[in-house]
């Protein structure tokens, strides 16, 4: 009898600042079968699942796992007293797995399963016992798995059906301004907002690291912090007992080796690791500390980079292992290494630290061009006395100021590269740059007749007419630039394609890629598209890691139009930050984005929107000062008629509706027809330009248009529609072939596949669809990549069904009445109707029908509240018809017709409900 440890069926105390992205995230579980949240130790995996556990409206049992309990029989004994804290009436002493999926048969309602430090039962009949339940337990029953690696039994079928969510150390990552929050609401700390982003830039966002700096900066000063921040990596000694304790001792003599012999690389392939350490084995190892989350981040399938925190910390043991020389010569080779495969920025850092200052001015000379938008946060860690005496260096931190968002600073750092002469051609780039620069900053500046002239040009009036130009102009730069303006310009569907086709552009370089992912986040945000968060979390997570403070500025600003409660505070943090560092465009954009926001909101907007079209005037940017008078007129504060003259004046008409749809939907009469508004917003909503149907009958468009499948044989079509019901995700050759090609062998079944491919592409190449969309291929999987994820029934249908799950778990009644509405509008028959009992989507087939039931019932729940009970019945009728064993909607079904005062209809109702029953029990 296994004697069990109360403490740990108790979910944990957990002192934390609400994280609201990351509770969306975490929250998703309710709406999908396994949740997995998998990051290396410190994360906040254990805080996350708690927060979830603590906010829950539905029933969440806990179990915290230990190396211990590796027997089936005591993992049993835990997850039925884990169960019967929060469900009573389940029977006790279950000892098998049998026993256990018996004893769930009993619960009635969704009840979550969280189990904490879930590696530690890896490879034991525990975990063995926890897939079993995974795959077989009743759909009621959720898991949410924390753990350092993913388990190892098979989530293969659960993953096809989209019902396998994970949360990973990206995501648990802290942003700078969740980090903020952190000190100044839980810390009690106050941190100057470059410091924050300085310290959150040095620990990647880990929330150990942050703690820890916590703990060692209580009672220093400003100053003394700020140092203690440059020295908060692996050298500190609390941060190197963690890391001891935590990744370092736990594994094999061997591959701790393997870190330190190649921690000097910053970005780690096998070939370089192997030619290096003079060895073949890097591969391996590098797959191990991947998996495991020992703090190593596979970039792609043959790049990877340790986090820099446990980097530091290899550094030092380096030195204590072989001495400052040989160290400094391993330092030498890496960087000669990693100069010859172009790794330009891992080389110099390679110099920077060996002290090899010559090589560090010859490469900074020879990388110019390629640095000016890479991540250049190397330059910090050279001597001031090495940068103020050599051009390029100068020119190297002018252009790494600009990035962050220093732009007063930059411009000193450039007249400084100017006046160090290094001659014509030299002295001629940096007053380019410069000039560049101070054409944001002063509206009288000449700007050069590039792009930005251009640019600067849309922002005074016709932005439209500017982005043409800059489209015709070509240039990754420019098509950045000219989704931007189209997005001023109020095209909504224009503005989120350029900036998507600059994405897929193989030469966009790091800032440019930052810029236009900000692009699409704000265009989905202000259209009211699917997505938008997600969208900002991506362009902030790239910001923030290539060190482009400016970009991460304005995504934080943006913050505000989200649904987050302290957006708004966070974009008038961003307008502080920005006067500070003399970026005038920044406090603009974000006053303007916080009126946004707070008129969005319904709070008090007028002294912001008025505070930057005051801005913008001063920066001449007169589309721009239209746009706040549009804003100002959506949420009552000027004239809509002189709001919409300067917007025709300027040439953004087409942004008024845009603005009015965000702020006010209700007040689109102010400027014209309501039927004009939606002409206009209808940019963002006119049909995609590559789309799928998935629910009832299957059909690709594009343009609109259906696209004749005649052409393609019967295996082509069923790939096509495999493939499109899992746009969100690759699916893997093997899996294809599996079910396609189930009875031939391997080789021949990949042929067929490459064929089938083939016809694929060439049918929707014939029909104009670019090379960027279509069937891609991703490592050995391949993906239907659509124009957006809106342009899929299906994908759309699972999003309304898990925002309608989300707000129903938070009792917001009327929120999850609308979304599932919204769901149930979707779903115009079962999935690939037309195609029959095929093995491959069966089981989706039914998953999907359970969605549609539980969707009804939602509706239909709250029509019987609301009095509405003829649209309750109709719902329960209609989905009856295709459930007929839906308890629950026939239970909706009877009461709505006995409040309606219909005591036949509830009656008959109740008979073809017994019926139903016994012809079950038959």
């Amino acid at each position: 009898m296994t004697n069990i440890a109360r403490s740990r069926l108790r979910v944990p105390k957990v002192k934390a600042v609400q994280r609201h992205r990351l509770d969306d995230l975490v929250s998703q579980a309710w709406s999908h079968r396994v949740t997995l949240i998998l990051a290396p130790a410190g994360s906040g995996k254990t805080t996350a699942m708690a927060e979830f556990a603590n906010r829950a409206a539905g029933r969440v049992a806990w179990i915290t796992c230990g190396a211990t309990d590796d027997s089936a029989e005591s993992f049993i004994a835990y997850l039925n007293a884990a169960l019967r804290e929060v469900a009573p009436q389940l029977t006790a002493n279950w000892r098998t797995v049998d026993d256990a999926l018996e004893g769930l048969v009993a619960l009635t309602a969704p009840t979550t399963l969280a189990i904490d430090d879930v590696h530690t039962l890896s490879g034991s009949a525990a975990e063995t016992a926890l897939g079993v339940l995974v795959t077989d337990a009743p759909d009621l029953v959720h898991f949410v798995l924390a753990g350092r690696r993913e388990p190892g039994f098979d989530l293969s079928a659960i993953r096809m059906m989209g019902q396998l969510h994970t949360v990973d150390s990206d995501q648990l990552r802290f942003r700078s301004w969740e980090a903020e929050q952190l000190f100044r609401d839980l810390y009690e700390t106050w941190l100057r907002p470059d410091d924050i982003a300085r310290l959150s830039r040095r620990v990647e966002g880990w929330a150990a690291g942050l703690q820890m700096f916590h703990l060692a900066a209580r009672g220093l000063s400003s100053p003394e912090q700020r140092r203690l921040i440059d020295r908060l990596n692996g050298r500190a000694r609390i941060v190197r007992e963690y890391l001891a304790a935590n990744v370092l001792e736990p594994i094999s003599p061997e591959l701790r080796t393997f870190l330190i012999d190649t921690c000097v690389l910053g970005l780690v392939t096998p070939a370089l690791a192997n030619e290096l350490r003079g060895e073949v084995d890097a591969e391996q190892h590098l797959r191990e500390l991947a998996n495991s989350q020992l703090f190593t981040v596979a970039i792609d399938d043959d790049t990877y980079r340790y986090h820099e925190v446990l980097r530091a910390q290899l550094e030092l043991l380096l030195i204590e292992r072989d001495g400052e020389e040989l160290a400094s010569h391993r330092y030498r080779t890496a960087g000669a290494l990693l100069e010859r495969d172009r790794f330009h920025y891992d080389a110099l850092r390679c110099f920077a630290r060996a002290g090899d200052w010559d090589a560090v001015q010859r490469l900074a000379n020879r990388s110019s061009d390629q640095s000016q938008n890479s991540a250049m946060a190397w330059i910090t860690d050279l001597p001031h006395s090495i940068v103020a005496d050599d051009p390029w260096l100068l020119l190297a931190r002018a252009r790494a100021e600009r990035l962050a968002g220093r732009w007063s600073q930059a411009v000193v750092s450039f007249l400084a590269a100017e006046a160090k002469g290094l001659g014509a051609e030299f002295v001629d780039q940096c007053r380019v740059e410069r000039t560049e620069l101070n054409a944001w900053i002063d509206p009288l500046a000449q700007a050069p007749h590039n792009w930005v002239a251009r640019t600067r040009a849309g922002s005074r009036r016709e932005p439209l007419i500017a982005a043409n130009e800059l489209d015709a102009q070509g240039g990754v730069e420019a098509i950045v630039a000219a989704s931007a303006l189209r997005l001023l310009g109020g095209d909504v569907r224009g503005a989120t394609a350029t900036a998507e086709r600059a994405i897929n552009t193989d030469n966009i370089s790091p800032y440019g890629l930052g810029a236009a992912l900000a692009v699409v986040a704000v265009a989905r945000l202000i259209s009211g598209t699917s997505g938008g968060e997600r969208a900002l979390d991506d362009a902030e997570m790239h910001a923030e890691r290539t060190s482009f403070g400016w970009i991460a500025r304005i995504v934080r600003a943006s913050l505000a139009l989200t649904k987050r409660p302290q957006g708004v505070d966070e974009a008038t943090r961003v307008r502080e930050q920005c006067l500070a560092d003399g970026d005038p465009w920044g406090a603009a954009l974000g006053s303007f984005l916080g009126g946004l926001g707070a008129a969005h909101r319904g709070e008090p907007a007028n002294d912001l929107l008025r505070e930057a079209a005051r801005r913008f005037r001063a920066l001449d940017a007169s589309a721009l000062e239209a746009a706040c008078m549009v804003a100002l007129a959506a949420s009552g504060h000027v004239d809509a008629a002189d709001a919409t003259a300067a917007a025709r004046a300027t040439g953004i008409e087409q942004l008024v509706p845009v603005l009015y749809g965000f702020i006010a939907p209700r007040r689109t009469e102010d400027f014209g027809s309501t039927a004009a508004a939606h002409a206009a917003v209808g940019e963002g909503s006119a049909a995609p330009l590559l789309a799928v149907q998935c629910l009832g009958r299957f059909s690709i468009s594009v343009e609109g248009r259906d696209l004749s499948l005649e052409g393609l044989r019967p295996k082509a079509r069923s790939l096509l529609k495999m493939l499109a019901i899992h746009t969100d995700t690759a699916v893997h050759r093997e899996a294809i072939v599996d079910g396609l090609w189930p009875d031939g062998d391997a080789a021949s079944g990949i042929h067929n596949l490459q064929v089938a491919i083939s016809a694929i592409r060439k049918l929707l190449s014939a029909a104009g669809v670019p090379d960027d969309l279509g069937v891609q291929r991703q490592g050995e999987a391949y993906r239907l990549v659509l124009s957006t994820r809106d342009s899929s029934d299906l994908a759309q249908f699972l999003e309304w069904s898990a925002t309608a799950k989300l707000s129903a778990t938070r009792n917001d009644h009327d929120a999850a009445h609308s979304s599932a509405t919204q769901a149930l509008a979707l779903y115009r028959g079962e999935l690939l109707a037309e195609d029959g009992p095929l093995e491959w989507i069966v089981t989706q087939r039914v998953w999907l029908s359970a969605q549609r039931e539980a969707m009804a019932a939602i509706v239909a729940d709250r029509c019987v509240q609301s009095g509405q009970y003829k649209d309750a019945i109709d719902v329960c009728e209609a989905t009856i018809l295709e459930r007929p064993y839906a308890d629950e909607l026939w239970r909706i079904l009877i009461q709505a017709n006995k409040q309606r005062g219909d005591l036949a209809a509830a009656g008959k109702a109740q008979l073809r409900y017994d019926k139903v029953l016994a012809d079950l029990n038959v």
